[in-house]
């Protein structure tokens, strides 16, 4: 009777480790990010798109993404519009093509009397 006590309770924490080894695995994909964000320059709307994506490995739920949301929130503050108070600077995708295509798409659909910037901005999920 021990022993099947044993082995079921080995293969309970067996099953437990390869779920949370599972959860971890899923936590930590790869996004590819950009700046996607409108803001006001001189009197002006403006676009603001980033000229590529850059890689981060952090989840999107996580306390290190909400504060690389901030540092890009600040940067577009400081280089752009200081009053800037957008819901979300940054675009984020997991596919590498479809973010360049959607970068490219942001460029191209510009409103009309919009300013666009195209930006150089990349960040560490850290």
């Amino acid at each position: 009777m021990k022993n099947i006590f044993v082995i079921a309770l080995f293969s309970c924490l067996l099953a437990i480790e390869g779920q949370a080894q599972e959860t971890k695995d899923t936590t930590n994909d790869t996004w590819f990010v950009w700046i996607d964000a409108t803001a006001q320059s001189d009197g002006q709307t403006s676009r603001i798109v980033s000229n590529e994506p850059f890689k981060i490995t952090c989840c999107v739920k996580s306390p290190k993404y909400r504060k690389l949301l901030k540092r890009a929130e600040k940067w577009i503050q400081k280089n752009v519009d200081e009053n800037y108070r957008g819901e979300s600077p940054l675009g984020k995708i997991q596919d590498a093509d479809l973010a360049l295509t959607m970068i490219k798409e942001a460029t191209e659909q510009n409103t009309p009397g919009t300013k666009l910037i195209r930006v150089d901005y990349k960040e560490k999920c850290n």
